[in-house]
């Protein structure tokens, strides 16, 4: 691909390792293009496999009476594979078609399948291939034998992101490689790859952030974008950070500022904006994760979601692969997979949007999902509390961004990765990948235990809290980007201080922890999953105690009380509605004894000793259980 000025500018930017080998990524084609020019005085076998020729009449093949094979000379100059050579095998071509443009097109072996498609693409390019069956026969030994040539090999990932290697990384179009990899270009597949590329160089980027972002969110916000790229090599899962609040809080301005680092900042519904909508399917929000994966995704306006089963939705986007489904010829079509950090926007947290549509927070959502309020003081919390900052500067700080970050973009992520694949001991010498990865783990691991350690401890003024697992297993989430943020310092990718990152990154956690809205009930999840199964049972397994006409029941769980209506549930019945979700019978009791739900024998005594005509002891619901909005 043809390199823009801001391509140019950043590549000089870039660690020497990693722009000499983006250098000399585009050798393989230079090379090709001189053995065309060769043919114009001359036929030639160079560049070729052997029994074939080309002129500028085009490639054949010479072993016996000899066949023109394709129309337009044909030099193969590179192998595609994926990382360990098995899969995703093919060939670089390049030609002169018939208008007199070179054109190269990467060929996949499974173009000569049944559906294969990529001859049919040769020709539109304007490849001459005859359709002579024999001829066509020969162009696929010609294939094949350049596969078996000394060519130079070029990387196929699916998506963006680090190799398995780990020694390389794909951001857009760019390729990002060390040495050590053994190939000397990297191509994805992700339908997104182009829209991610640099406009204006790194400093105006930096100056536009230097100048105009003065708050919390908005560090954490670009700090965050590059941890995603290191969930990989951190062996982390997907989590997602969801900023909330009224209108004119500068939510989406976050969104804009997290996308700049990888591309446009353009605000969301702007051509050329990669800021994805709440808006849409299942499907095609998958189906937009997986192109976003190895860099961010940024999601904007939360209430719009107007799907059914909001707790499933994030629970998949959060796991990182698509639901399995059929194609028209009833094959298993291959699913989507992504690995990238979430960020997401709207007027309402993930819980008060669960609790809009009878859901609630459950446990593994909790630190998976972190839903943290904005507020428009916080677009100046960097600055002294003294200091007084009027309307007027606010607003023209947040208009200098929306029409900046258009303007300038793209250049921090592949600076950073670059950065990061470049790193050096002590005396200069090259870190092998593994030991980079290791370092970064353990990076991640001490400033974890530090915001712990920072939250938990108390002193005679402020008394520490008591993080639960699912809140600790949360700030390892936020130490990682802390952790990306310091290290962007560290490399002059991001215009801040180390101590600004931290306060920053501390300061958003401490907001999440303090809100008890976020928090997992078990509780309340107890109750919800109880009433759902009695929801489903009640005309099933309850019948009205007393009655002998009343509904016959194959499998009783209890009875109804004949003047309230109440709930008596057999004790076994309860017991197993505990067991089976991991709470125990006096807890569950306990529960739902505490929001007045349960009528007791006697305090402490949540049993009750069976009446006439029924056979166990019971639990006494009360009837407003199953109205009560108690989420």
């Amino acid at each position: 691909m043809k390199k823009t000025n801001a391509d140019n500018v950043l590549i000089q930017a870039l660690p020497a390792l990693i722009s000499d080998n983006l250098a000399a990524a585009g050798n393989p084609e230079t090379a090709a293009k001189k053995i065309l020019g060769t043919l114009k005085h001359s036929s030639s076998d160079a560049g070729l496999p052997r029994e074939y020729e080309n002129s500028l009449h085009g490639l054949r093949y010479t072993k016996g009476d000899g066949m023109t094979v394709c129309s337009t000379p044909v030099i193969p100059y590179c192998i595609y594979s994926n990382e360990s050579g098995d899969g995703s095998l093919g060939t670089g071509l390049m030609t002169i078609n018939v208008t007199g443009k070179i054109v190269c097109k990467r060929l996949e072996l499974e173009a000569f399948g049944k559906e294969g498609r990529g001859l049919s693409d040769l020709i539109s390019a304007g490849f001459g291939l005859s359709s002579n069956p024999q001829a066509q026969k020969y162009f696929e030994f010609f294939v094949h034998k350049a596969m078996g040539m000394d060519l130079p090999r070029v990387m196929v990932l699916k998506g963006m992101g680090f190799s398995d290697g780990y020694n390389a990384f794909l951001h857009g179009t760019m390729p990002l490689l060390r040495e050590d990899t053994g190939f000397v270009s990297l191509v994805g597949q992700g339908s997104r790859n182009n829209r991610i590329y640099p406009t204006g160089a790194h400093q105006q980027w930096m100056s536009l952030i230097r100048e105009n972002v003065h708050g919390y969110p908005q560090v954490f916000a670009l700090c965050a974008s590059l941890a995603s790229m290191l969930l990989k090599p951190a062996d982390m899962d997907i989590s997602m950070f969801h900023f909330y609040g009224g209108s004119t809080t500068g939510k989406t301005i976050l969104l804009q500022l997290a996308m700049s680092v990888h591309g446009s900042g353009s605000e969301p519904g702007q051509g050329s904006s990669n800021i994805l909508r709440w808006n849409t399917t299942a499907n095609a929000l998958e189906r937009s994760l997986a192109d976003c994966s190895g860099l961010v995704a940024c999601i904007d306006e939360l209430g719009a979601h107007s799907n059914r089963g909001f707790s499933s939705t994030l629970y998949n986007i959060t796991s990182g692969e698509s639901k399995i489904r059929m194609g028209k010829t009833l094959e298993v079509r291959d699913n989507f997979t992504w690995n990238t950090i979430i960020l997401s926007s709207g007027e309402m947290s993930v819980s008060e949007k669960l609790a809009s549509e009878k859901e609630i927070l459950t446990g593994g959502l909790e630190h998976r999902t972190i839903s943290i309020e904005v507020m428009p003081e916080d677009s100046h919390s960097l600055l002294p509390e003294d200091e007084t900052v009027s309307m007027e500067t606010l607003i023209n700080w947040a208009d200098t961004l929306k029409s900046g970050l258009s303007e300038y973009n793209g250049t921090a992520g592949k600076l950073f990765i670059s950065y990061f694949l470049a790193q050096k001991d002590d005396n200069n010498v090259l870190l092998p990948a593994d030991e980079i990865r290791q370092q970064l783990h353990q990076m991640i691991t001490d400033e974890t235990d530090s915001f712990i350690s920072q939250f938990e401890e108390s002193d005679d003024d402020d008394k520490g809290i008591s993080l639960s697992a699912i809140q600790k297993r949360a700030m390892k989430r936020f130490a990682l980007v802390s952790v990306a943020g310091k290290l962007a310092v560290k490399w002059d990718v991001l215009p801040f201080t180390e101590a600004q990152v931290e306060d920053s990154v501390l300061m958003l956690a401490c907001n999440w922890l303090d809100n008890s809205q976020n928090r997992y009930d078990p509780d309340i999840s107890f109750m919800t999953a109880f009433r759902t199964w009695l929801l489903n049972t009640l005309n099933t397994q309850f019948s009205t105690l007393g009655k002998n006409d009343d509904l016959l029941v194959s499998s009783r769980s209890g009875f109804l009380d004949a003047k309230t209506k109440d709930i008596l549930i057999y004790k076994d019945a309860f017991s197993a509605i505990c067991l089976k979700h991991h709470m125990s019978v006096t807890n569950g009791a306990k529960a739902l004894c505490k929001s007045g739900y349960l009528k007791p024998e006697s305090e402490g005594h949540f049993k009750k000793r069976k009446r006439k005509d029924m056979e166990q002891d019971y639990y006494h619901i009360d009837r407003s259980f199953m109205n009560s909005d108690f989420s």
